[in-house]
């Protein structure tokens, strides 16, 4: 059984396999994905790319529990030392001054592919891609009615 295909979409075991298929990415998902997790390795086949599904499910769990988000100020000793020095004197700064300071070094957000701004669908989209490689493997071609509240009973007062 998958496990981020089970837990999510609350799949029965058709989705079970004997052997895990590759995950093909389409760019726009990629250059996100890399984004986030520099030292991703994405596996070219032909003008795709494509990942393991034991590699989906890891990606999946560090997006959802945002372990990227440590990587930029511990990896660059400038940049914390700058945000220290700025939450340090940050009591003593006027609005505007801060709101200048932040313009200037948020410049540039829109144009940053991870995470997408003001929703980021790479979870969900990753998702999407691991569901179609396995309906295409075990020859799915429609997805069962899903639930997302199980065991829920509406009750109407009279």
């Amino acid at each position: 059984m998958v496990k981020c295909i089970q837990e999510f979409y609350r799949c029965a075991s058709e989705f079970a396999v004997a052997k895990p298929p590759t995950v093909t990415v389409p760019d726009d998902t990629a250059s996100a994905l890399q984004a986030a997790i520099p030292n991703l390795e994405l596996r070219r086949e032909g003008s795709s790319r494509s990942l393991t599904l034991g590699c989906c499910e890891e990606l999946i769990e560090s997006l959802l529990h945002e372990r990227y988000v440590s990587n930029h100020l511990t990896t660059n000793s400038f940049a914390l030392f700058i945000a220290n020095a700025y939450y340090l004197i940050r009591p003593l700064l006027t609005v505007p001054l801060r709101r200048g300071l932040q313009r200037f070094f948020l410049r540039g957000w829109r144009e940053l592919p991870f995470p997408k701004w003001p929703v980021d669908r790479t979870v969900d989209q990753l998702r999407e891609l691991v569901l179609l490689s396995l309906m295409k493997e075990r020859r799915i071609d429609r997805i069962p009615f899903i639930w997302f509240w199980p065991e829920v009973t509406i009750r109407v007062r009279s």
